[in-house]
């Protein structure tokens, strides 16, 4: 194992190289072994200083590499003069391998020169740099400073500390003549034992002729490869007649996906919606379209339960289709009412999911019981059993007593439930889409008190939907944790600013919350000339969001504990984008080289067994060998 000194000058080398305007050859940046304050005592951990190029060094910070701290100049007296770090969140727990963080902070009256501090007992980290301000994703300046750690300097910061303390995060700030230094707060992190492993499949708005955000696409992240960016996986654009691809169910294998084809209205009704099964491989789609609704894979991927989205089985069924060629099989029986949001077991034994008690039309708060299955209130849990052929009855796990529980999803073992809920509200006001009364709850998955996270929630009217659970459990300080993502309209720092009261949900401009269709600008609002303070609304951005929850066998959840940690800001998201339904799988399929990182089939180009996969605007027309062709 690497010594603190060893680690130091490594860190160094990694920073220099990717820090802007840092001078690799010219000594702007040291790291040496524990020296002494003043007054004698150890510094302790090895100290590493990345200083900005030109920038004189910060008072009472060793920049010669001596071993020995200057006296620190007294604290800035003047009113105001104490920066505020507004980003990362307290106590958050990251993956080792999440990549560039940004430290987010707002000044204080008077300092040019600051300095970003990550210690512990074995990390001192220091950071010094001028600000660089910070704009937010309308373009208005907040008066706030960024500063983004590198994959490099993040991976130092983590190695030495995986599974281990607290690093605490502080700014400190001084006037240009150095006559006095400002202090933060101070916040704590926490780095996971392990990498996080898998890849996620999320919606992602776009811009659709010069309109942002009545269109968009479904792109993917590798966290096993956090050198490659996301990438888009069914991409709208004007081959695809600007379609819009979403509504997307992905198999836990990465092998089989499902997903809705709409116009660019930007609306929420399924009557214009077209479904796909593809396989995600060979970019080959299923024969068929499949009915609109929310389905659920087997582990395997071998059969897809849908559920009845448009209402027309009478009794109330799901629909059961083949996993490769998307036949269907037959419609089991959701007992006496409609079932909707199913999540297969990860070992096929059950299946959960939600019994409303009452849907509502697209575009009004009027009850409908032939509406959408993606409008509704007073969601029951249920679950039914499987055989392997047979589908069990239906038979109650969480019984609504008036709030609305809806969006199930088991953990990895099987043994947990994390879902939303929605208290405190009835009718339209707590219908499943895009709520922003919407909080994740946790519970057995036998049943059982459920558990309100709260550290993961933060607060109320924030938007939680959505929890989706990453593929693997995985140990750390002694527990058992999993990751659950989530869309939320909390403010990402400085960047995405949505906590302000002129922010309003604007995607989709139609539905039952807002029957008037009249906030025609669902993403960056520029084309409405809301870039300036004292706009009278804009619209506010879904993020995708991630947390860890302990998952233990006994205690935690089970006695009725919340579990979780704050949640994190997914650092590789597009930031003026609308962010949201992030679906997990173990792996992306294998695919030929020249597709990782290299060329793609275009319209016409051959596909099939050995060649190239089709770009994200096209699909195989035969996994043997066939032809690339437009979307569909």
């Amino acid at each position: 194992m690497a010594t603190k000194v060893q680690l130091a000058v490594i860190a160094t080398a990694m920073a220099c190289m990717v820090t802007p305007g840092c001078d690799c050859g010219g000594g702007d940046e040291t790291g040496f072994d524990a020296g002494h304050y003043p007054d004698g005592a150890p510094i302790g951990p090895s100290q590493h200083v990345i200083t900005c190029s030109g920038c004189p060094c910060f008072p009472g910070t060793d920049c010669s590499g001596s071993g020995t701290h200057p006296p620190p100049p007294p604290a800035c007296a003047a009113p105001g003069a104490a920066p505020e770090l507004v980003y990362p969140p307290d106590g958050a727990l990251f993956p080792p391998n999440t990549n560039v963080i940004e430290v987010q902070f707002r000044p204080g009256a008077g300092n040019e020169l600051f300095e970003i501090d990550f210690q512990n007992e074995l990390t001192d980290v220091r950071v010094i740099t001028r600000c660089n301000p910070i704009a937010n994703t309308r373009g208005i300046a907040t008066g706030g400073c960024g500063f983004s750690l590198s994959d490099e300097n993040w991976r130092f910061v983590t190695e030495v500390n995986r599974g281990g303390l607290p690093v605490h995060v502080t700014v400190r700030a001084t006037p240009m003549d150095l006559s006095c230094v400002g202090t933060s707060n101070s916040r704590d992190i926490l780095v996971a034992t392990e990498d996080v492993p898998g890849v996620i499949y999320y919606w992602q708005a776009a811009t659709v002729d010069g309109v942002p955000g009545k269109s968009g696409g479904i792109f993917r992240f590798d966290f096993g490869r956090t050198d490659v960016p996301p990438e888009p996986f069914l991409e709208s654009s004007p081959t695809t007649a600007n379609r819009c691809y979403g509504c997307h169910f992905l198999s836990r294998d990465g092998e089989r996906i499902s997903y809705g084809s709409d116009d660019p209205d930007s609306d929420d009704e399924y009557g214009d919606v077209s479904s796909y099964l593809m396989d995600v491989g060979t970019r080959t789609l299923a024969s068929g379209r499949l009915q609109p609704g929310f389905r659920t894979f087997q582990m395997d991927h071998s059969t897809l339960l849908a559920s009845d989205g448009l209402s027309r089985e009478n009794p109330a069924a799901f629909y059961r289709y083949d996993g490769t060629t998307g036949a269907l099989v037959d419609n089991p029986s959701s007992g006496e009412a409609r079932g909707t949001h199913p999540d297969w077991a990860p070992d096929d034994s059950r299946v959960v999911f939600v019994r409303p008690t009452t849907f509502y039309q697209r575009t009004s708060a009027s009850e409908d019981p032939d509406g959408d299955d993606h409008h509704f209130s007073g969601g029951s849990l249920y679950q039914m059993t499987f055989d392997g052929t047979t589908f069990g009855a239906p038979t109650p796990l969480l019984m609504s007593s008036g709030e609305n529980n809806y969006y199930p999803a088991f953990t990895p073992d099987g043994a947990f439930l994390i879902f939303d809920r929605i208290l405190g509200a009835t009718g339209i006001d707590q219908d499943a889409f895009s709520n922003p009364r919407a909080r994740i709850w946790a519970m057995t998955s036998t049943g059982g008190a459920p558990v309100d996270l709260s550290r993961l929630n933060d607060r109320d009217g924030l938007s939680n939907s959505w929890p989706r659970v990453s593929p693997y459990v995985q140990s750390d300080r002694g527990h058992e944790i999993v990751w659950v993502t989530f869309s939320s309209i909390r403010d990402y720092g400085l960047r995405v600013q949505n906590e302000d009261p002129a922010g309003v949900a604007c995607y989709p401009p139609e539905s039952p919350q807002n029957p008037s269709t009249d906030r025609g600008c669902p993403l960056v609002p520029t084309s409405c000339a809301c870039t300036t303070e004292g706009c009278t609304t804009f619209c506010v951005q879904p993020q995708i969001w991630m947390a860890a929850v302990e998952v233990d066998a006994s205690g935690g959840i089970n006695a009725g504990n919340d579990t979780s940690y704050p949640a994190f800001w997914l650092p590789f998201q597009e930031v003026s984008a609308h962010n949201h339904t992030a679906q997990w799988a173990t792996a992306i399929p294998d695919r030929p080289p020249a597709m990782d990182g290299g060329t793609c089939g275009g319209a016409g180009a051959a596909c099939g067994a050995g060649l190239a996969v089709c770009c994200a605007a096209y699909y195989c027309d035969s996994p043997t060998s066939g032809t690339c062709r437009v979307l569909m």
